[in-house]
């Protein structure tokens, strides 16, 4: 591409996007069996070009004696075989598709695992962007128009936003005097000296994890703070509890979750502080199996390739006809994220953060050594062994047999890499 070619290029990016962005809105707009439809179509353009240009599906569909010509619909996904967490991160080349030749990578942190490289075309990235288009809509109406907005995240460059930043300014043409640059700050400085940030900058909006959200309320609970900024807190990942949403919320300050799962691709969103997650159909197409297995196939990148992508160990879809949308809860869930029970059974965080909604307590970390032996970390601000007791007797109530617990009254609990905090840490696989 010449230097005179690669503005105009950029300039016919943006009619492609305002294209993508009403395909968007009119999707969401339609009855149920227009969507229908549409996913379907865009199913059997999805399946061949699976089949035709990546490695992985390419051989699969041999194998089980496939004709990708047969996938027609929905239901029809189910004949292809799952494909598991572990194959799709020790084989990523295999699911690229080979006839993409400018693509755009995103790489993720590790922090469930092996790092995962995830790349997309430029029609695929364009559709990214309309879809979070519809995302700003919604924080410009609860903000009453634009407003500052900065992020705490792990280091830049290495954040998933801040690439998306460059990625933009690559495929649209951008004028340095109209470019939004935002101001990133980086998670593993002391709480102390984060909150004293937002306090100067005054954001409208922060962008971060929901743990750290989660982290900011109990602190600011703890230590009877208050602020009048931001008026929104937006997390991407990870967890925020609804009690700490709730908090937020009778503080004026609202917190709702772009939810990005399955290594960068844009899944969920949400628009009320629920908890939950809502998918946007157009994005993805979401089933569970008989062991309730979120499943995904994903429908707009054509750059990675994902057909029946088992992306948690355990979930729920509930489907709510009145709104046609799909609620997932515990979607990214690992087994690091869950208490493993002798019977096989699992408890997750979201089922016990209820525990630790305590006044005096500000962050907890479990870690399972066995089935029986437990070390729960704790930070308070006071009343560290009525605090305890408290805890101690729900868990040993939740679990219903003999436990060893063994506390800690620590003062930090450290942060992954990632800048995320992991509130479950099971260690019983690695001592297998």
């Amino acid at each position: 591409m010449t230097s005179f070619s690669k503005p105009i290029y950029k300039l016919l990016n943006y009619f492609y996007l305002l294209d993508y962005y009403y395909e968007v809105r009119k999707f969401n707009k339609s009855s149920r069996k227009e969507k229908t439809a549409f996913i379907n179509k865009r199913i059997r353009n999805f399946v061949k070009c699976a089949y035709l240009n990546t490695h992985y599906y390419h051989s699969l569909f041999k194998e089980h004696q496939i004709d990708y010509d047969n996938i027609r619909k929905i239901e029809d996904l189910k004949k292809i075989p799952i494909t598991d967490k572990i194959t799709f991160r020790k084989n990523q080349q295999l699911f690229y598709n080979v006839n993409c030749k400018q693509t755009y990578t995103f790489t993720t942190s590790g922090s469930t695992g092996i790092p995962v490289k995830i790349i997309y075309d430029i029609k695929s990235l364009l559709i990214y962007l309309a879809i979070s288009q519809r995302h700003r809509e919604v924080t410009k109406k609860i903000n009453k128009g634009n407003g500052k907005k900065i992020f705490i995240v792990h280091t830049v460059p290495d954040t998933t936003a801040y690439t998306i930043e460059e990625y933009i300014h690559d495929i649209l043409f951008l004028p340095k005097l109209i470019r939004s640059k935002y101001p990133y700050y980086n998670i593993h400085l002391p709480m102390e000296e984060l909150i004293d940030i937002i306090k100067r900058e005054r954001p409208l909006i922060v962008s971060t994890y929901g743990s750290f959200i989660s982290l900011i309320a109990r602190y600011l609970r703890e230590h009877d703070l208050k602020i009048s900024n931001p008026r929104l807190f937006i997390y991407s990942s990870d967890n925020c509890s609804k009690q700490d949403i709730k908090f937020l919320l009778d503080m004026g300050i609202k917190t709702i979750s772009t939810y990005t799962c399955v290594e960068s691709l844009c899944l969920a969103y949400q628009d009320v502080p629920s908890g939950n997650f809502i998918i946007y159909e157009n994005a993805a197409n979401l089933w569970n199996d008989e062991s309730e297995n979120i499943i995904l196939t994903n429908l707009f990148n054509d750059g990675t390739i994902l057909l029946n992508y088992r992306v948690g160990d355990r979930g729920k879809i509930l489907y709510d006809s009145e709104t046609d949308n799909y609620v997932i809860k515990d979607l990214e869930g690992s087994v690091s994220d869950y208490i493993v029970l002798k019977d096989g059974g699992r408890i997750s965080h979201a089922m016990i953060d209820d525990f630790f909604w305590i006044e005096g307590i500000i962050q907890y970390q479990i870690i399972q050594k066995n089935f029986s032996k437990f070390v729960i970390r704790i930070v308070v601000e006071r009343n560290f062994d009525s605090i305890k007791n408290v805890i101690e007797s729900r868990f040993r109530e939740l679990l219903n047999y003999g436990t060893q617990i063994q506390f800690e009254n620590v003062t930090e609990i450290k942060r992954e890499k990632s800048g995320k905090f992991k509130p479950i840490i099971c260690e019983i696989k690695k001592n297998k």
